[in-house]
């Protein structure tokens, strides 16, 4: 949708290591994979569904030398894509699974400790077959994680420019559309101002909710999920 893509292609080419387009694949055409080829730009691809029409335009991009990447918002309504991404999937670089953020535009209901581990395990037995390119959002981690005992919870200074050219420290926030101009990164307030850590989800004894954005490789989750102690993921009262 972004008329001036080219150009902003050609500014920021020479000056970072590598380019990637963030993309739903809807509008995904021949044009944007010629210039994306051209620039060596990674595509990051969202899939929501199962969705034919968005699946041949990724792999017609895959095929013609892109480098696409896959990611999926992981829900309890998941399974039919969990089912269909080792088939259909296999030739991304790389697959990462999401954890729902709340936010007004989605209205996503956010997951407990269990259900986001539940959803973790059953995403590790679909994706068997690919599991050495799948990556998962922390989102929980053990109190003794270093991320779960530092006090940001694991969020780092990023850097976020939306398309009116204001800054945010997150892309959650871009929504809010309260940005400042300028580019100096600043700290999210992770108790306040993160719409994920603000509102704080209950956690058992044992576990603490970190910074959604950190990543793990799915198969070291499906070693930690094995020695679980599924017993313990229920919150008790105080």
């Amino acid at each position: 949708m972004y008329p001036r893509l080219e150009d902003l292609v050609e500014w920021l080419v020479p000056r970072v290591e590598r380019v990637f387009i963030a993309t739903n694949a809807t509008l995904l055409n021949a044009q944007h994979v010629r210039l994306f080829k051209k620039n060596n730009i990674g595509c990051l691809a969202s899939v929501r569904t199962c969705g034919e029409a968005e699946y041949r335009r990724l792999l017609e991009a895959s095929k013609s030398g892109v480098g696409v990447s896959v990611y999926h918002v992981l829900t309890k309504n998941s399974l039919p894509v969990l089912q269909s991404m080792s088939d259909r999937y296999f030739w991304a670089e790389k697959i990462r699974l999401l954890y729902a953020t709340f936010s007004e535009a989605n209205g996503l209901p956010m997951l407990n400790v269990r259900e986001w581990f539940e959803l973790l395990q059953e995403a590790s037995k679909y994706l068997a077959p690919i599991i050495k390119k799948v990556e998962v959002e922390m989102a929980f981690a053990p109190v003794t994680n270093p991320y779960a005992l530092d006090a940001r919870k694991g969020a780092i200074k990023r850097l976020y420019v939306d398309v009116d050219g204001l800054v945010y420290p997150c892309p959650l926030l871009v929504e809010k559309r309260n940005g400042k101009r300028g580019l100096e990164p600043r700290d999210c307030d992770v108790d306040r101002e993160c719409p994920v850590l603000s509102r704080q989800m209950p956690t058992p004894p044992g576990f603490r909710q970190v910074c959604p954005f950190l990543v793990v490789e799915l198969e070291h989750i499906q070693r930690f999920l094995a020695q679980l102690d599924w017993t313990a993921l229920v919150r008790r009262s105080p």
